[in-house]
């Protein structure tokens, strides 16, 4: 009798522990679907979040290489207006240069042709100089040759006159003399300038010339 009672005991036992096996399967089965579904879920939220992540990950690195793009092309667009200021500078410097090099050589010529216009005025000058100073020299040559020529005929018609006047008062004092009359007076007269030297009042002193 006891070991039919521990036999259907055991038989409860066994039963009762299949029963809560079979329990703990079903209960472990729904929570592994539970699990299943809930890490699915958190499977896609994370999944979700990466990708919203990776997105926008990807946003900042397009926004960053479009942002060293832009730098890039700024530096570039920087040293070409950089070359082209240089470039229009250098050509600006050449005009300038070059219009100073024409204008140098424009004032160059002009300088030239003055100081020429200058020798040949010079060069004038000095030929209507010399050809007045020849002109005076020659009219003052005439007018001393004039000069000689009325001084000589008035020394000849002064010599004329005094051997005129020597030759009277000769024959006079002969004639006084063979009167035989007084020749004082006609002596003391003889002494006095002729009157033909009264005519030629003119002081030749200056031109080396005396009356007699």
């Amino acid at each position: 009798m006891a070991r039919r009672i521990n036999e259907q005991r055991a038989e409860i036992l066994a039963r009762s522990r299949r029963r809560s096996e079979a329990a703990c399967d079903h209960l472990w089965s729904l929570i592994g679907n539970k699990i299943s579904d809930e890490d699915a879920r958190i499977a896609a939220i994370v999944a979700q979040k990466r990708a919203q992540k990776d997105a926008e990950e990807a946003a900042k690195q397009a926004a960053r290489a479009a942002m060293m793009a832009s730098i890039t092309q700024h530096r570039i667009d920087e040293v070409r207006r950089h070359r082209d200021g240089e470039r229009r500078d250098a050509e600006r410097k050449l005009e300038e240069r070059a219009a100073l090099d024409d204008e140098t050589r424009r004032l160059a010529a002009e300088l030239r042709d003055r100081q020429r216009d200058l020798l040949e005025q010079r060069s004038r000058n000095r030929r209507d100089w010399q050809e007045q100073a020849e002109e005076v020299e020659a009219k003052r040559l005439v007018e001393k040759e004039e000069e000689y020529e009325e001084v000589n005929q008035l020394k000849g018609t002064i010599r004329k006159e005094k051997e005129q006047f020597e030759e009277y008062v000769r024959t006079e004092m002969e004639r006084l003399e063979q009167g035989k009359r007084n020749t004082f007076p006609l002596q003391v007269a003889a002494r006095a300038p002729a009157p033909g030297f009264l005519r030629h009042s003119t002081d030749w002193s200056s031109v080396g010339i005396r009356p007699y």
